[in-house]
């Protein structure tokens, strides 16, 4: 078990990747559909980026999930 803190940005960034993989939704739509180009929506899955509130919403509205689903730790994390 991991009790070191969670990136936010990682964790953000990898369940955003899994659900839009889940999904079937290609990156490049995703991020054509929240004006960003895919290299950066790519760092963004990656947690190399900082992500703008609106932009969370955006996504998460056209994820159709909620913000715990986004905000969901790994099991390696203690809560």
């Amino acid at each position: 078990m991991n009790r070191s803190k969670p990136d936010i940005y990682k964790i953000v960034g990898a369940n955003i990747k899994a659900i839009r993989e889940a999904k079937v939704i290609s990156i490049s739509d995703l991020a054509r559909q929240c004006g960003m180009q895919a290299d950066n929506f790519k760092e963004l899955e990656a947690g190399n980026a900082e992500l703008r509130l609106s932009t969370f919403v955006h996504i998460k509205n056209l994820l159709g999930v909620s913000y715990e689903q986004l905000f969901h730790l790994p099991d390696e994390y203690e809560r």
